[in-house]
This record gives structure tokens, sequence and C-alpha cells, in this order.
């Protein structure tokens, strides 16, 4: 149980760390107006992804073992590192970093953190996003299992439909506020 807890905090903070890169690559690439149209994008990309690895892990679980399918899935993100570090570059071509000093960085956090706006914004996405994607991923296959006796296969594939609406509505919506 131990290792499972250290495990999950290793991926939830490497997850966090992806986040904030493609967030810095959005930044770099695109027009700021489009910035929460690319982020939607990236969170649909996201989304659809999980939905699809989720029904495919559960089928590999139930025909093999999870050992096997954690082992596969190592490997898989290594390749994706791999890919990633050879390809993706920081900013196109021709263009170079300003470089940020360290009071820099720290005088735009106190500004970022003293804004009220930014913190009803990180409230009403946390409280309406995190109870999803926790139903969803955790919670949601042995609730329906139990409850309403699905197989895992159906389960799953019933709390996927929550992750496709996320994908669905999140590029809509960036739409919408880049507008």
């Amino acid at each position: 149980f131990t290792l499972a807890l250290i495990a999950r905090f290793i991926m939830g903070s490497g997850a966090t760390f992806a986040f904030v890169g493609m967030l810095c690559l959005v930044s770099e690439w695109f027009p700021a107006k489009r910035f929460a149209f690319f982020v939607s994008l990236s969170e649909t990309v996201g989304m659809v992804s999980t939905s699809i690895m989720v029904v495919l892990f559960a089928w590999v679980i139930a025909h093999s073992s999870w050992r096997f399918t954690m082992a596969a899935s190592g490997i898989i993100a290594i390749i994706v590192a791999f890919i990633v570090f050879f390809f993706v570059r920081d900013k196109p071509q021709g263009e170079t970093n300003i470089g940020l000093s360290k009071n820099s960085v720290l005088s735009q956090l106190a500004m970022v953190f003293g804004n009220k706006d930014v913190w009803i914004c990180g409230i009403f996405g946390f409280s309406s996003f995190s109870f999803l994607t926790v139903f969803a991923s955790l919670w949601g296959e042995p609730f329906l299992m139990e409850v309403d006796g699905m197989s895992l296969h159906q389960a799953t594939l019933a709390t996927s439909m929550t992750l496709i609406g996320i994908a669905i509505g999140g590029p809509f919506l960036g739409f919408i506020s880049s507008t």
C-alpha cells in the first residue's frame, strides 16, 4: 500500500510538471488570445487518450496482469519522453529565450497570488473539475460494479463517458473565452 501511494504521488507530480511545461509551450508558440483554446485542446487530447487507455488497460489487466500493464505503461512513458526530448522545442526557430531573474519570477508570482480573480478562477476550476475526474478515475468503476452490477469493462466504458464529456466541452469553453 505504501509503495502504491508513493507511485501515485510520483505520477501526479510528473503530470503536474508536464502540464506546466505544456502551458509554457503554448504561451511561446501560439498567440495570447488563443491560449485558453489551445490549453483546453490539450485537455481534450488528455481526456480522450485517458478514456481510450482506461478501457484498453482494463482489457489488458483482465487478460494478463496489473504488473504487465504497469511495466508496459512505463515503457510507453519512456518512449514518449524520448520523443518529446528530441522533437519539442521551447520556442519557434530564430527566437531566443529572454531569461528570467529570480527577482522577476518572485515578483510575478506575488502578482499572480495577489490577484483575487486568479483565486476565484482556481477555486472554481478545482471545485468543478476535480470532482468529475476523481469520480471517473477513482471511484466510478467500483461504484458502478457494486451498485449497478456492471462488469469491469462496462463500468470503465461508462466512467470514460465523463472524460469524453470534458474532452468535448473543453475546447468549446476555451473558444468562447477567447472570443
